[in-house]
């Protein structure tokens, strides 16, 4: 008898098609309302955060991205690189007889690529969408007011180290860098403020995710017996993958009072 041997690998990827995605649109557009573009957008961000985390900002930055854009389907064309954008063939611009605007998790994903560029928040308005008419969709790239942007980063950052020290993590390197960054803000030299609030942020988020997977590692046995755990294991890190620390924080210590029980 012939004997056949499969073998199956789990991919990184998952393959969704047009009409599902505006199906799953519909869905929560009768769930949440306007709400629902908030969500996509957010989801649109977290992609392109992860479009672009392995890609240097060079001169062939916009180029690399618009190519990957295409690959996975996003897009047919698209102009990056100015503040306008111009895109063909985008996935979501299928109308639902609203008249609105339908590219919500695109303009998260141009937000974000834009935001590694520029190292600020950026706003992304469409302008024109193909949903209602047209054959293209076309982005507006807010870049909106350094002064602003930075202090609202600085003011996430200090959150951030808030949620650090809340979770007994060291940041006390990370100090000096922000009264650095605050310095340079009164001087209103936005450059240097944006590099140094910059280190400062990727160094908290490293010591955050650092060690929650450190944390989660050792809560593999308790979850093995405990279904509570075990969901609140499965709940921190989803939220860690999402960046949702503060959320992260409050289940790594229901999970460690947990463990405390046990001793």
């Amino acid at each position: 008898m012939l004997q056949i041997a499969c073998h199956f690998v789990m991919s990184e990827r998952v393959l969704i098609e047009k009409d599902e995605l505006i199906e799953f649109r519909h869905m929560l557009r009768k769930m949440l309302s306007q709400a629902t573009y908030g969500i996509l957008y957010r989801q649109g961000w977290i992609i392109g955060k992860n479009i672009t985390k392995n890609i240097d900002v060079d001169e062939n930055y916009f180029d690399k991205v618009a190519e990957i854009l295409k690959e996975r389907g996003w897009v047919e064309s698209i102009e990056l690189g100015g503040e306008e954008v111009v895109v063909k063939g985008s996935i979501e611009a299928q109308s639902d007889g609203s008249g609105e605007n339908m590219c919500h998790m695109l303009r998260g994903i141009l937000a974000s690529i834009y935001q590694k560029v520029n190292a600020r928040e950026v706003n992304v308005i469409e302008l024109l969408c193909a949903a209602n008419g047209g054959d293209k969709c076309v982005f507006f790239i807010d870049l909106g007011n350094p002064e602003i942007d930075l202090r609202k980063k600085l003011n996430r950052i200090k959150e951030l180290v808030s949620i650090a020290r809340d979770m007994e993590i060291d940041v006390s390197e990370i100090t000096p860098i922000m009264k650095e960054a605050s310095e340079f803000l009164k001087k209103e030299d936005f450059e240097h403020s944006a590099a140094k609030l910059d280190t400062a942020e990727k160094m908290v988020k490293s010591k955050i995710e650092e060690f929650s997977q450190l944390f989660l590692k050792s809560c593999e046995r308790i979850i093995e017996r405990n279904d509570y755990a075990k969901g609140l294991y499965l709940k921190a890190k989803r939220m860690l993958e999402n960046e949702e620390y503060r959320n992260l924080a409050a289940t790594v210590k229901l999970l460690r009072d947990l463990i405390d029980k046990e001793m």
